[in-house]
């Protein structure tokens, strides 16, 4: 406590550093939680398949999810899908395979396609289908 009081009590170089926080690295089961959603994100999961592979509760796994990302677990899984999705569309482009939009989301869990389209507008600026012609 002295120490800090006469670091902090007397002008220098390194004031405004002492008195911001670092930033603190995220836990190992946020980490846990990441890879998780990355190698399911294709599968139907829910927030407590996510917690238990953690093996954290919900309500921590939540809260931290929101402390470390400024999200939510489930909104994180979404977002990860939304990246496939917007991967395999530009991958058919490029390629000049067939597809359409409505399969590629199905295959990555999306069933609703207005919510979908929506969001994925918001995330990328442009509508899947345009992804998709180019």
């Amino acid at each position: 406590m002295l120490v800090s009081s006469l670091l902090l009590g007397q002008p220098h170089n390194y004031r405004e550093a002492l008195l911001h926080n670092a930033p603190t690295p995220q836990p190992a089961y946020i980490t846990r939680a990441q890879d998780y959603i990355a190698e399911h994100c294709g599968q139907p999961i829910t927030i407590n398949d996510i917690a238990a592979h953690a093996a954290i509760s919900v309500r921590s796994l939540h809260a931290d999810f929101q402390h470390y990302h400024g999200t939510t677990p489930m909104a994180y899984l979404k977002l990860v899908r939304l990246q496939r999705v917007r991967e395999e569309l530009l991958r058919a482009r490029a390629s000049n395979t067939q597809t359409s939009v409505t399969q590629v989301a199905l295959d990555w869990g999306f069933s609703h396609f207005g919510h979908f389209s929506n969001a994925y507008r918001r995330q990328f600026n442009e509508l899947p289908s345009q992804t998709l012609r180019g």
